[in-house]
């Protein structure tokens, strides 16, 4: 069974300018599938840590969407490395 996410418009608009930056020049951009699935194992992480943070019951919808928060810090560790 595949993994699926929601992920707001906001955050895979970011998500999407960070993977496709660099124009022509691939030198500066995640152009190799590891560091695609880095990023993304990465951005499940912080789902999980945010989600083990919240107190109330967790529903499909908490457990399926990507919000800016887990994306953000990411893209920043992306850009930075």
């Amino acid at each position: 069974m595949g993994r699926f996410w929601d992920v707001p418009q906001s955050s895979n608009a970011k998500l999407q300018a960070e993977l496709t930056m660099g124009g022509d020049d691939q030198s500066d951009r995640p152009s190799n599938g590891r560091a695609v699935r880095n990023l993304l194992e990465m951005i499940q992480r912080k789902q999980a840590l945010r989600l083990a943070e919240q107190t109330t019951a967790k529903t499909m919808d908490d457990l399926t969407t990507i919000k800016e928060p887990d994306v953000m810090p990411c893209v920043a560790h992306l850009v930075c490395t």
